[in-house]
């Protein structure tokens, strides 16, 4: 019976060491499970924040990317504007061009139209100046007497 008391005694003990191991693993889980725990609540927090970034990221993007169509907006009438501009510059300055070639050619006629007047003008001088020389010219008077001329 001794030896019987002895066995239940060991087991006893062994249960007693097991039900401890087994507290001390119940213990030592719940606080690993208390440690996950925070891990967890700390990454539900962390993922709310990014949430929220990213919210407030979505909504600058897309104020962004108005901006961004906006401009391009802007930058297509700008850039047809410009190009209008400088199809009207060109067109003026091509008609400031031709209006530069007609004066110069109207100043070529007017300056060939003025030399040829002159010469018709100095021309037509010289032919009353000629006759005014032979109507003023003495001699011319003298020999013509009235016995010179002769009745027809």
């Amino acid at each position: 019976m001794e030896d019987e008391v002895t066995k239940k005694r060991r087991k006893l003990e062994e249960m007693e060491r097991e039900h401890e191991r087994s507290r001390e693993e119940e213990e030592r889980l719940h606080r690993e499970n208390s440690r996950y725990r925070e891990e967890v609540l700390d990454l539900s927090s962390r993922n709310l924040q990014l949430s929220t970034d990213n919210a407030e990221l979505s909504t600058r993007l897309r104020g962004d990317q108005e901006s961004v169509r906006m401009l391009h907006e802007r930058l297509a009438t700008v850039s047809k504007e410009q190009e209008e501009e400088h199809v009207a510059v060109r067109q003026l300055q091509d008609a400031a061009l031709q209006h530069e070639r007609e004066k110069l050619q109207l100043q070529a006629s007017w300056t060939q139209e003025k030399q040829l007047l002159e010469a018709e003008l100095s021309a037509s001088k010289e032919k009353v100046g000629g006759s005014e020389l032979k109507l003023q010219d003495p001699s011319s008077e003298s020999e013509r007497t009235p016995s010179s001329f002769s009745p027809v």
